[in-house]
């Protein structure tokens, strides 16, 4: 995936980490908050991404989430590569090992 904001990677990780756990809509803007999503936290121009992947989600309510969620093995991380002032993703599975490198600076290697 190649998005040069990282806002569009995050709607998809958003996406994909709340429908696999189940989450309503409030869990998910959660789920953004505690995992720092630039498009969520960061972006003032960014407020009808937030309200379409709410609309994705179901709108029962959910619990209150008391603590971050649990990654079952994920492994997440966001870089930030100073020089193209972008944000590269790591995205992975603990237990195969295997990950994938979403949004990469191609100028560092």
């Amino acid at each position: 995936l190649q998005c040069s904001s990282g806002n569009r990677v995050g709607v998809l990780l958003l996406l994909w980490l709340a429908r696999k756990h189940g989450k309503s809509a409030e869990s998910a803007k959660q789920l953004a908050m505690d995992a720092d999503l630039k498009f969520w936290n960061r972006c003032d121009k960014c407020e009808p991404m937030r309200e379409w992947v709410l609309q994705q989600m179901p709108a029962f309510d959910a619990a209150p989430v008391l603590k971050p969620p649990t990654t079952d093995g994920l492994i997440f991380s966001q870089l930030f590569d100073p020089v193209s002032s972008t944000y590269t993703y790591l995205l992975g599975c603990a237990e195969t090992q295997e990950c994938v490198l979403i949004d990469p600076v191609l100028e560092q290697k």
